[in-house]
């Protein structure tokens, strides 16, 4: 712990009895917190007593293998929730019940507006994530519904555990780190050990250096059930008699948002863009350097400027160790862009990012959605020149375009219903607003409308002006 600068370390799978001795596992330098259990606990936290810290007993519930401790650096907060989901059930009927009573524990903890961390041992295969077949589906979904209100992505792409059964190498990626800020893990590195199966992360935490807090609109999937979407939309009409495309779809829409605004209605949330570069390690030596270095200046003590010139040294090293990662994980994104942002970081280089502001036909342009339809509007303009000033010579021959159809009904309701059973089971949508979750649920009503209006865009060759991007 010491060698690689630990501040925090989570244990999973301790299985500590009720009556071990606790005092036979102190560390020194280290404050030991351990979950609440009526049984074996299994998940402890070892915290370095210069970090400054609140566990939140209130919010944890026992046997629930969850902790929950907010950070406090310089002023500032970083949430943490450890999980373990055990294999063995504590008080619930399955084991989906129970997963579902810790990401509502950890839901309740979290909060949009503070930097956020959750890790642990989950015991399930991020590898096989969005597999039907596996065993554990129904518990990515809800983690899924977790990440998608919390705004969290999962950052470990590597393999946490390896075990040789009946002599062939079994691996899996058990192990989730989630951040709820882009930049909030520095970088993720596997520690070799031989003493487990699974590999010890080690997490380097960046420090916020500042921020601003912004207003996102989301939906809200409380009260969303596959049972309630049917029953809601079954009471619509979906006899739906328009012949032009364009009615026929609005018609369409304006159904299904309805059931949408009572299911799933939208909010609006704080957020808090972040923006991250030092670990706390590496801030809270500067801290005391430029302490040392003022009660230098104070003593005209000439041991007190020796012992900053060492301590600049030390910190220009480890500046360019940090470096040597960021530019490592940036080659290993793969990629042109990944390699260009790595030789642009080795340069110390000025990354190429979207502007705050941005001057369009003399307006200025400051929130997402105008800086976004301000770069269509540019490379649109771009392309009209290109096509413009391009001569077409007539003698090319380019072929021709032709369309195999089964019949004049292109699109059949057993097409239409394969394409919508298969669709991800996610939140997410499009302009139309629609989430694909939705479409997947409901196909059963929505097939038919869905199938009238592609064969409509099919014969009168139109598409409708919401899918136009």
């Amino acid at each position: 712990m010491r060698n690689n600068k630990i501040d925090i370390i989570c244990l999973q799978e301790v299985e500590l009895a009720q009556e071990d001795d606790l005092s036979l596992l102190e560390i020194n330098g280290y404050t030991m917190e351990i979950e609440t259990s009526s049984g074996k606990r299994r998940l402890m936290i070892y915290i370095r007593n210069t970090i400054q810290y609140e566990q939140h007993h209130a919010k944890e519930q026992e046997n629930s293998h969850v902790i929950l401790i907010s950070i406090i650096e310089s002023n500032k907060i970083v949430q943490l929730a450890a999980v373990y989901r055990a294999f063995k059930l504590s008080s619930n009927q399955t084991h989906k019940e129970e997963f579902a009573d810790q990401l509502k524990i950890i839901e309740g903890f979290l909060q949009n507006d503070k930097a956020s961390l959750v890790l642990g041992d989950l015991n399930l295969d991020n590898n096989k994530k969005g597999l039907l077949s596996y065993n554990h589906h129904a518990m990515f979904i809800q983690l899924e519904e977790l990440e998608s209100k919390m705004n969290l992505s999962q950052l470990v792409k590597f393999n946490t555990w390896r075990r040789v059964v009946n002599g062939v190498l079994k691996t899996s990626l058990l192990d989730h780190v989630y951040e709820n800020v882009h930049g909030l893990v520095e970088n993720i590195d596997e520690i070799s050990t031989s003493t487990s199966d699974h590999t010890p992360l080690l997490i380097d935490v960046a420090l916020k250096i500042c921020h601003k807090v912004e207003t996102k609109v989301v939906r809200n999937w409380s009260a969303y059930s596959k049972e309630r979407l049917l029953d809601l939309l079954s009471k619509k009409s979906w006899d739906i008699n328009c012949h032009d495309v364009q009615d026929f779809n609005n018609e369409l829409e304006q159904n299904i948002m309805s059931v949408l605004e009572i299911l799933i209605p939208f909010e609006e949330i704080k957020v808090q863009k972040k923006n991250y570069s030092e670990t706390l390690w590496l801030s809270d030596m500067k801290r005391k350097r430029k302490n040392l270095f003022k009660n230098a200046r104070r003593r005209g003590s000439t041991r007190l400027f020796e012992r900053c010139k060492k301590m600049d040294q030390k910190i220009r090293k480890e500046e360019q160790k940090s470096n040597k990662k960021k530019i490592r994980n940036k080659i290993l994104q793969g990629g042109q862009r990944g390699l260009w942002d790595a030789v642009k970081m080795a340069q110390n280089k000025p990354q190429n990012q979207i502007p705050e502001k941005m001057i369009s036909n003399n307006q200025e342009l400051e929130t997402d959605e105008s800086l976004a339809q301000g770069f269509a509007d540019f490379f649109k303009q771009k392309v009209e020149k290109i096509t413009k000033s391009t001569t077409v010579d007539q003698n090319v021959f380019n072929g021709t375009t032709k369309t195999k159809a089964d019949s004049g009904n292109f699109f059949t309701e057993e097409k239409v219903t394969a394409v919508m059973k298969n669709l991800k089971d996610k939140g997410s949508y499009g302009s139309d607003s629609i989430p694909v979750k939705v479409l997947r649920d409901a196909h059963e009503i929505l097939v038919k409308p869905y199938r009238r209006l592609l064969n409509k865009i099919y014969n009168q060759n139109v598409i409708p002006e919401q899918w136009k991007t």
